[in-house]
């Protein structure tokens, strides 16, 4: 099993892991003076380190246990340390797992444990807990504690900040290099830690300083609806959906906490971080949008919809557009139960329905110089055949008002729109003009007079909403490679 959070990989311990155990115990050995150094006794490792193997080869030949006890760290391919779990009782003393009985009160207990030196003061040790946190808690755990001793300042200052509240204090309880030290055990405050990833995730949204500032006062009036709310949101079928029901606020605070459920189930299929940070910049764009229109922080209810492919971990950023693993969709009256577009029965048979495409989506704002959409194509292709290679699509598939064909007469030559385009067959298209006007203009206004005119293009559109219509577009995989 393997749980990617951020630059942090969870994973279960493999045979190449027992050299560096060996290695921890044997010739580095600094992390030891911070774990426990009270304990003077020699490590297994230590002691007989081709016993200590064979004793870990055998142990690797056992199934895993669910959830798990413990497992190892790693960040840039590196090996750096584990996490562990233990019991204790109602008075803060270890339990051994053995030792537990059927309907004895325990207490679970989280550990980390940095081993490379090199690695330490990077903030791996927070992230890793925070994932080692989120595991449990998605394994319907609710109280969590960790234990530490006060000389240990800096997993102090880690327990702090994920949330972790000190809960008992036992005076001069660890004799350490000759002084005496205290035993401190904390147990974690789930809406703190809600707030911490809070703040994490707002540090990658880059809002506003008023908007934060807004979202974080509401998340603190609410805490425990925010966290509770998040396993029922996206039920059911857009777009009567939960999460529409909300108001526009709530739903932003929402989706600034969710970010970290949806990263996990992102990096979980092979994401890699920023990929999936340049995802949730959406969240950003729709948010400045909404305060634009608005004059106050939110999220429409199209957005909260349109965000159940960040939920359902579905839609990547990959330069300047979108892309979505799809297949392929005729939007006519065969496809949908009534008329929409019209499509060739060659065109069907050359590319049926359900085939694997990539559906491209093109963000407001988004930069079709024709570099950046080259650049952005190219991503998109590599992205798809390392981390989806089964997928296997034929085309990218683009359903747009972008495409259809009468907007080239608006276009001034050498528009970026219109090089996009261009990329595109065309092989389906419908004079609608109301998501033309929409994307154009906000919205459709009751007089002509009304209409924005602030861009070529709105200038251009009006009184010409003829040209304005729907289009269907593909375009082949091989012509990227």
């Amino acid at each position: 099993m393997e749980i990617a959070y951020r630059d942090i990989l969870l994973r279960d311990r493999r045979e190449q892991d027992i050299a560096d155990w060996i290695r921890w115990n044997t010739v580095q050995t600094q992390w030891t003076q911070w774990d426990a150094p009270w304990e003077a006794e020699e490590s297994d490792a230590a002691r007989d380190p081709a016993a200590y193997r064979t004793e870990q080869l055998a142990r690797l030949s056992n199934p895993a246990p669910e959830p798990r006890v413990t497992m190892e760290l790693e960040t840039g391919g590196v090996h750096i340390g584990w996490v562990s779990s233990y019991w204790m009782d109602r008075d803060c003393n270890w339990i051994a797992r053995d030792a537990l009985c059927p309907g004895q009160e325990a207490f679970l207990v989280l550990g980390l444990d940095i081993c490379e030196s090199r690695f330490w003061s990077r903030g791996l040790g927070k992230r890793a807990l925070t994932a080692w946190i989120l595991y449990f808690l998605q394994n319907g755990a609710r109280d969590l504690y960790l234990q530490t001793w006060s000389g240990h300042l800096a997993m102090i200052r880690v327990a702090e900040r994920l949330g972790f509240r000190e809960f008992r204090r036992k005076t001069a309880q660890r004799l350490v290099r000759e002084e005496r030290y205290d035993g401190l055990t904390f147990r974690l405050e789930l809406a703190s830690f809600g707030r911490y990833l809070l703040e994490e995730n707002l540090r990658d949204l880059r809002l506003s300083a008023g908007t934060e500032r807004n979202v974080g006062e509401a998340y603190d009036k609410r805490p425990g609806f925010y966290a509770a709310w998040a396993e029922t949101a996206y039920e059911g079928e857009a777009p009567d959906l939960p999460i529409c029901r909300q108001s526009p606020m709530e739903r932003l605070v929402f989706w600034c906490l969710h970010m970290t459920r949806a990263r996990l189930q992102y990096q979980a299929k092979g994401v890699p971080d920023s990929v999936v940070t340049d995802t949730f910049s959406d969240i950003r764009l729709r948010a400045d949008l909404y305060e634009a229109k608005h004059g106050k922080p939110g999220l429409s209810r199209a957005d909260v919809v349109w965000f159940r492919h960040l939920h359902h971990g579905c839609i990547f950023q990959l330069g300047s557009l979108q892309f979505q693993l799809f297949q392929m969709i005729y939007l006519d009256e065969e496809g949908c139960g009534e008329a929409y577009m019209t499509f060739s029965p060659e065109q069907k048979k050359r590319l049926p329905p359900g085939a694997p495409v990539i559906n491209v989506h093109v963000p407001k704002g988004a930069d079709l110089s024709p570099d950046r959409v080259d650049e952005a194509l190219h991503q998109a292709v590599d992205f798809f055949s390392t981390v989806f290679p089964e997928h296997q699509a034929r085309a990218f598939l683009c359903y747009s008002w972008l495409l259809y064909p009468g907007l080239r007469e608006l276009l001034p030559e050498g528009s970026r729109i219109a090089h996009f385009t261009a990329r595109f067959q065309i092989i389906g298209q419908r004079q609608d003009a109301s998501e033309a006007i929409r994307r154009i203009y906000g919205r459709r206004w009751p007089k002509k007079g009304e209409y924005p005119q602030n861009t070529r293009l709105q200038r251009a559109a009006l009184g010409r909403f003829r040209c304005l219509g729907e289009a269907c577009g593909i375009l082949e995989i091989r012509e990227q490679r």
